[in-house]
């Protein structure tokens, strides 16, 4: 088999896998199903009919606006599941080029190497614990677990390097369309009418003429109490919203390239220049005043220097650029003068001025040392931030705006900085390979813990990602990675202007002008935690793959193949570090961690979810199974808590075996807790697991009321550990009175008490024993006829005695002192219980295995 039929195969599997990741998209909501099956019904349409694929990709482009917010959301698991199809669609044409289109090889094996080194970097994961918790958890699980795992998970960064690897792969298969360079037109021109929808949509929403509220949330850390300060439209934040404006208007400039160069279009275009700028205004995104004013600059530069019937002209002289940078300063300033005199920005109401102040913020102040620090209170930096400045009162309103520029400097000062050194501090912990891709707050949340760690030492924050995508990038690649995109960028920008030149491509130039808003933008802000902006910077770069590495001459050719034979070794060795000396590991020993994580139990809770910290201490939830982790022998005590919210009328049974074996059985026939305690005896290795087995598990994202997307099983108190055995033992239920003459062999003048035990119970039998030990055990299984019932009595050294009840009937059993030899504990073992509740004779709850009475 060739390895380009091996590399089909993977790519084909790789594709079929992400749909069945993301069926939780399809089955979200009767919109979702209509949704999928119209996608695969165009894209099928596509393989039919090639030519409609424009379309497609065309409203495919125009739709990006409906996805922009967190990885973990339902929209953004819509939209991979859309690529996705797309892409399959992209790979089966492909499959009828014989040969396909050919890619500009160095930028794809750029592209390559920065994809296999973030491929690589898994190796500082936990792969093992990884692997043994969703073995028993199922696919279907660990499915819902990848694909919703939020940025402090240790999933997160494998659904990061899933995702690129599916963006890479629709780039390259797009690429190698025969009609690839239209095919990325009707793309880019889809999102830039997608992006005027959007900044359309937003101020009609944020001036009240229509509400979006029924489509997206306002995120309550910028927009409090449900009233819109910054205009957010669409999109999750307003800052996710400013940077897909931004990266997006470039294509603007597509209209200067056309027959249609009239004054009339032309005013038409600054119409459309002047709305996104308004948006960009009220979404109050600092970063926008750095990457939006060149765009800016290019827009006056085409409109004075295109002419009907003529090609476009960039050269300017002394004048012209004098002439354009004042139409784009003006721009600028009637802007800010229309959004912030004419139509008035939002502040917050002065009756709900009390209420917000009330809430717990987050903000930053020095303390007596002089270092920043987090504390959560109302401060007046805050009101003065969320009153509304624009007042009758000049006055005020010219203070109000002063205020308000001095608090972004001092917001960039304090707040900006903190996130960024603390990302910096975590990347110095592995500098030249990095701490793996997208893992930045997963190594936070543990860090931060460290009291030697610098950041936990000067600075209390806990964020998704450090605020810059170039810091984002050290601590995911280190130099390695760092060195490697910038290759990719410089490399990008270089052909696209090189082929500009020879091929007046006009597409270039917005394509440049994209890529380096996006750069600009990402001093603030990184953006590969918003998938949508991640794929589409990804399309920009995938753009260059259509011009051949031919365009360069022959000694920038051998240049770059030299650094690409570099970046090769680098990217080689960095695997060999990662897997022989993994960061993970290096940090354990460095700080005097047992495992590298928040939680040091870790290992000892296989199965389960990060602790939580309720009013009766520390719990963890299962999935369908869990393994606790027990190590020598033990006297453990255990509270298994269920919540299934239709527990009454379908019971939920969780089963448990020790080392395989089964070990006892709990029946919640109603949500609560219940507590049980064991008696583990010692093992040959000295570690025993008990293997947590829910008959059923539930989703509360899907059951409604809350965004925990979960599957959770049953919930675990810490194991508690108990010096000894209790006099009463452990493992029964209250003492109950029998009436006389009822056993067989039990002494006349002592009256009949008992206890039931549950599956399992130990006693403690200490001291030296001087006769037999005798028992009275009783079942009363109501199946017991047809189903018998075992019982086993183990000492310290193994079995001393067993049975089968086939009746309900009082049995004696008599332990030999002689077998016992200097045994200190006795426990029952019963192969089964039953639940009286459960199966509708009483309202007894309890699960019963023998009935235990000792004279």
């Amino acid at each position: 088999m060739s390895s380009n039929i091996i590399l089909k195969v993977f790519i084909g599997v790789f594709l079929c896998t992400n749909i069945l990741l993301r069926l939780d998209a399809f089955t979200h909501s009767p919109f979702h199903r209509i949704l999928f099956i119209s996608a695969i019904l165009c894209c099928f349409f596509a393989l039919l009919y090639p030519k409609f694929l424009k379309k497609l990709l065309l409203v495919f482009g125009a739709s990006f606006i409906f996805y922009g917010v967190h990885s973990n959301s339902i929209y953004s698991h819509t939209f991979e599941l859309l690529v996705t199809l797309i892409t399959i669609t992209l790979f089966i044409l492909n499959l009828k080029e014989n040969p396909p289109q050919k890619k500009n090889k160095h930028l794809v094996s750029l592209l390559f190497l920065y994809v296999a080194l973030s491929t690589l970097s898994l190796f500082i994961l936990p792969l093992d614990y990884i692997t043994k918790t969703y073995l028993l958890s199922g696919l279907k699980s660990f499915a819902n677990a990848l694909t919703h795992a939020d940025a402090g998970s240790y999933l997160y960064p494998i659904a990061g390097v899933n995702r690129l690897i599916l963006f890479f792969l629709f780039i390259t298969q797009i690429s190698s369309l025969t009609d690839s360079k239209n095919s990325y037109k009707s793309l880019f021109i889809g999102t830039f009418y997608g992006a005027v929808l959007s900044v359309i949509l937003g101020l009609l929403d944020y001036y009240s003429i229509m509400s979006l509220s029924g489509f997206r949330m306002l995120d309550p850390n910028v927009n409090p109490l449900d009233i819109q300060l910054r205009l957010q439209s669409t999109f999750g934040h307003p800052g996710w919203f400013a940077e897909f404006i931004i990266i997006s208007i470039p294509f603007l400039l597509i209209g200067f390239s056309g027959w249609h160069k009239t004054s009339s279009w032309k005013l038409f275009l600054f119409a459309i220049l002047f709305l996104c700028e308004l948006a960009l205004i009220l979404s109050k995104a600092r970063a926008v005043w750095v990457a939006f004013p060149h765009t800016i600059f290019f827009f006056w530069l085409l409109f004075f220097r295109t002419k009907h019937d003529k090609p476009i002209s960039f050269k300017i002289d002394k004048k012209d650029f004098i002439k354009i940078s004042f139409f784009a300063s003006i721009t600028v300033v009637v802007g800010l003068i229309v959004a912030y005199m004419v139509l008035g920005v939002k502040g917050l109401p002065a009756q709900d001025m009390a209420k917000y102040t009330n809430k717990n913020i987050i903000t930053f102040e020095k303390n007596e040392g002089g270092k920043l620090s987090g504390e959560q209170k109302p401060k007046s930096l805050l009101i003065r931030k969320f009153t509304n400045p624009f007042q009758s009162n000049d006055i005020v309103r010219q203070h109000n705006l002063i205020m308000k520029r001095s608090n972004i400097i001092e917001s960039l000062r304090s707040r900006s900085g903190v996130i960024w050194m603390q990302g910096i501090d975590v990347g110095v912990e592995s500098p030249f390979f990095g701490s793996g891709y997208e893992s930045y707050r997963w190594h936070t949340d543990i860090l931060s813990n460290i009291p030697e760690f610098t950041s936990a030492r000067e600075r209390q924050l806990s964020l998704d990602t450090p605020h810059s995508f170039f810091i984002q990038l050290f601590v995911s690649g280190g130099l390695v990675g760092l060195f490697l995109w910038i290759l990719i960028v410089i490399y990008v920008i270089l052909i696209l202007l090189i082929d500009f030149k020879q091929e007046k491509t006009y597409l270039n130039i917005p394509v440049i002008l994209s890529i380096v808003s996006f750069h600009l933008y990402g001093i603030f802000q990184d953006m590969q935690y918003i998938p949508v902006i991640w794929f589409f910077i990804l399309l920009n770069i995938g753009y260059a793959l259509t011009i051949g590495e031919n365009v360069l001459p022959i000694r920038h050719c051998r240049f770059w193949k030299m650094l690409l034979s570099i970046c090769i070794i680098l990217t080689v060795l960095s695997g060999f570090v990662y897997f022989k000396y993994p960061v993970s590991k290096k940090i354990s020993e460095k700080y005097g961690l047992w495992v590298y994580a928040t939680d040091q139990n870790r290992d000892n809770y296989i199965g389960f979810f990060s602790p939580e910290k309720w009013k009766t201490g520390k719990y963890r939830w299962s999935q369908k199974e869990g393994i606790l982790v027990i190590k020598g022998h033990s006297i453990v005590e255990l509270s298994f808590h269920a919540s299934h919210p239709d527990i009454e009328k379908k019971p939920v049974m969780l089963n448990i075996l020790l080392n395989k074996e089964p070990f006892d059985k709990v029946i919640f026939t109603k949500e609560g807790s219940i507590t049980r305690k064991y008696y583990i005896p010692d093992s040959s290795n000295n570690i025993q697991e008990l293997l947590l087995k829910v008959s059923r598990t539930w989703n509360p994202y899907k059951n409604g009321g809350s965004n925990d997307n979960r599957d959770l099983g049953i919930a675990v108190s810490e194991i508690k550990f108990l010096e000894e055995i209790p006099a009463d033992g452990i493992g029964f239920y209250s003492w109950e009175q029998l009436g006389g003459g009822q056993i067989t062999g039990w002494p006349d003048s002592l009256p009949v008490k008992f206890r039931w035990a549950g599956m399992r119970a130990s006693m403690n039998i200490g001291g030296i024993l001087k006769e037999d030990i005798k028992l009275f055990l009783f079942s009363n299984h109501p199946d017991i006829k047809e189903n018998p019932v075992g019982v086993k009595i183990f000492g310290n050294h193994g079995l001393v005695w067993e049975d089968i009840f086939m009746e309900s009937k009082w049995k004696k059993a008599v332990i030999k002192r002689d077998e016992i030899k200097d045994s200190k504990v006795l426990t029952l073992q019963v192969d089964r219980t039953w639940n009286p509740k459960s199966v509708g004779i009483s309202q007894d709850g309890r699960d019963l295995g023998v009935a235990v009475a000792i004279p």
